[in-house]
């Protein structure tokens, strides 16, 4: 019997792939049960959110958390940390 291996891609930016020791270092003793696995995850999923017009891209804080266990805490460290900027307002649905 012979499985079917999909390949699956993270997209990590340079500017943030270069830092993620040192970021992985400062979320670690923040978030209990830390995974540097989801910590590219959450990178990822918000590197594709991003639009090529530069206006800001929708992506709900509950889509994350379903996806990545503790997911709210890695972008809200990334956002404490700089590495993520919001857009400044939140849209209620």
């Amino acid at each position: 019997m012979q499985l079917n291996h999909k390949s699956y891609y993270q997209l990590i930016p340079e500017k943030i792939y270069q830092h993620l020791d040192e970021i992985d270092g400062l979320l670690k003793p923040e978030i209990k049960g830390y995974s540097s696995d989801n910590l590219k995850e959450v990178i990822s999923i918000v590197a594709c959110h991003i639009r090529k017009d530069d206006e800001p891209a929708q992506l709900q804080m509950t889509y994350i958390k379903k996806l990545i266990p503790q997911g709210d805490k890695y972008l809200i460290g990334l956002i404490n940390l700089r590495f993520i900027h919001r857009s400044g307002f939140i849209k209620k649905d």
